[in-house]
């Protein structure tokens, strides 16, 4: 990143955070709580697998509905997992699919929510890895996104939002978000280029995100 694009960006981004930082915290520390519960760890695992090529607000919706019908105790039909998915007033987008991949994710729910609670044996990277080659529907911006959601640091979510930012910066950055190892490597350059501005870059991350869409979801 150039001096110039820095001196040009930063006072806005600090401004920003200034602003946005009581919700910032607030929603940090709700993840935090998330992660201690499983059955709210594995609805957020429901969330992000609703969330590709559909809006936020109506992933939360779906995910809401399946909340009140209690899907992680009790478990829901395939049919009527689509149906929910596919509802008018919150339509997730290639609902079948996600349908198939949310009972298959109830199927394997108590290995889920161990990896994700296990704070003693794995680093959040090594969880990240396992979730991408145990959880179907879920790559590494998907399950950054999951271990963000429930707690974890050290991870970043590099969605097009912040890939946008990203360039904005004065970063190669591409349209969409990689894979593998080109993600780990856009990853390592997003929090390098965070601390340089003295932020977490876990923190930047949210607040980028939260500047494109324009309010602090999730």
């Amino acid at each position: 990143m150039s001096a110039s694009v820095l001196q040009e960006l930063l006072p806005q981004l600090r401004a920003a955070y200034a602003e946005r930082s009581a919700a910032l915290r607030q929603r940090f520390e709700e993840f935090r709580r998330t992660g201690g519960d499983p059955a709210e760890s594995f609805y957020e695992l429901c969330y992000c697998l609703c969330t590709p090529a559909t809006k936020a607000v109506s992933a939360l919706k779906a995910v809401e509905q399946l909340r009140a019908r209690e899907f992680f105790q009790r478990g829901l039909p395939l049919e009527e997992l689509e149906a929910i998915l596919r509802a008018p007033e919150h339509y997730i987008r290639f609902h079948r699919r996600k349908a198939q991949r949310l009972w298959r994710a109830w199927q394997e729910r108590g290995r889920i929510v161990a990896v994700l609670g296990d704070s003693q044996h794995l680093l959040p990277q090594q969880k990240r890895r396992w979730l991408c080659d145990n959880v179907a529907g879920l790559g590494m911006k998907e399950a950054s996104h999951l271990l963000r959601n429930t707690g974890h640091r050290g991870v970043v979510v590099l969605d097009r939002h912040v890939l946008r930012w990203m360039r904005r910066l004065g970063m190669p950055a591409p349209e969409h978000p990689p894979a593998g190892a080109a993600y780990l490597e856009l990853e390592q350059r997003f929090c390098a280029v965070a601390r340089q501005m003295d932020f977490a870059p876990e923190e930047l991350e949210f607040l980028l995100w939260s500047l494109e869409v324009g309010e602090v979801l999730k």
